[in-house]
């Protein structure tokens, strides 16, 4: 900016094109823009959630087919998180101790073992353990019932971890929502620009010391709307 005049949204097209961008890379440098050009807080903040929508499928990596093995138990997902901690080690016993409740040794050794395998983390030259990808998404076309295995699965652990969990350190909730059935296609969407907003907003983070789960499910609880 220093004084100069923003790119106007034709301008920034045009720049993506010359350039040969992705069209996530497109999506996300046009974003940036429109950002730059908000000319009132009600657009800045429009901008902004845009942004962020972006930047985290900018991100993101698919979760090949081939590869489905990841998401048979909700532990290996864990795992693969743990490794952007700032003490992490790769190590199964240090692996268990920290997710108490969670997995076992044995069961550590097996989900680090995979990730490598599968190509999910990698030492860099430091001998630093990373992330090969800072994020993964099933995509709408995985195996719906490779899915469905890994949240139920997970709801499972929840349900063990839960009453030992501090109040101050979880949050719960459950909205009981009256709706037309038609808007449910509708709903599904805010929650994926939800989810999009906040792995935009923490893609980022450089200072991890605590691994967390956010849970948004939408269950239809009468027979009308199926």
């Amino acid at each position: 900016m220093q004084g100069k005049r923003n790119l106007s949204p034709s301008a920034a097209m045009n720049v993506a094109k010359a350039l040969g961008l992705s069209a996530e890379q497109k999506n996300y440098f046009l974003a940036l823009v429109d950002v730059a050009c908000a000319k009132d807080e009600t657009a800045s903040v429009k901008a902004e959630k845009l942004r962020l929508q972006a930047r985290s499928r900018l991100v993101m990596k698919q979760v090949p087919a081939t590869q489905a093995a990841i998401l048979a138990k909700p532990q290996h997902l864990l795992v693969r998180e743990l490794c952007t901690l700032k003490d992490f080690r790769f190590d199964p016993k240090w692996v268990a101790r920290k997710m108490k409740g969670v997995l076992n040794e044995e069961a550590a050794a097996e989900s680090l073992g995979l990730l490598v395998a599968g190509g999910y983390l990698r030492q860099d030259k430091s001998g630093a353990w990373k992330q090969s990808e800072p994020a993964l998404d099933t995509g709408h076309s995985f195996d719906e019932l490779s899915v469905l295995r890994h949240h139920v699965e997970t709801l499972r652990i929840w349900q063990g971890l839960l009453p030992a969990i501090p109040k101050e350190r979880r949050e719960l909730g459950v909205l009981n929502i009256p709706i037309d059935a038609a808007k449910i296609p509708e709903f599904k969407r805010r929650i994926h620009v939800f989810q999009d907003e906040i792995i935009g907003w923490l893609e980022s983070e450089q200072n991890a010391n605590t691994l967390v789960q956010l849970g948004t499910y939408l269950i239809p609880m009468t027979g009308d709307s199926c």
